[in-house]
């Protein structure tokens, strides 16, 4: 194969998806359901990513409004927000965020979003501060009991 010539094969296409995946994403993971005397399994991590499947697709088509209602400026409809890393735990997901430019006063933040109900909801907002990620905000009707600072 001459590196220089378009892939024209549906196979070697396939093949080069399933490669490069493999080094981008880790490869597939499968998990296998909780028992009682299972040891709890350490959050999962998705650096620089948006985590796979139903989850992180709803992350990923809500960030931006999300950011827009929770760390308003007045005028902030042409601010979008990136993911730059996620980590699950149980029902919720901690996802570092930047804004695109940079005009809410912090150059990331974390946002919480609970997928306890039916509708995923962000319920609170941790800004980062002097090298941390301090409580920014949260939603009045919040149930969880989340720290003051977050150790990300």
């Amino acid at each position: 194969m001459n590196c220089n010539q378009p892939i024209n094969d549906g196979v070697a296409m396939k093949k080069l998806v399933s490669i490069l995946c493999g080094l981008l994403f880790g490869g597939c993971n499968t998990t296998t359901p909780p028992t009682e005397t299972a040891t709890p399994e350490p959050p999962i991590v998705h650096e620089g990513i948006i985590p796979d499947g139903p989850r992180g697709q709803i992350l990923a088509d809500n960030i931006t409004a999300w950011g827009r209602e929770h760390v308003g400026t007045g005028d902030d409809t042409l601010v979008t927000w990136s993911i730059l890393s996620a980590r699950d735990e149980n029902h919720l997901s901690y996802v570092e965020v930047a804004p695109e430019p940079d005009e809410v006063g912090y150059d990331k933040f974390v946002f919480v979003i609970s997928f306890a109900d039916e509708e995923p909801n962000l319920i609170a907002t941790y800004c980062f501060e002097d090298g941390k990620f301090l409580m920014f905000s949260s939603n009045a009707e919040m149930k969880e009991d989340l720290p003051d600072e977050l150790d990300w």
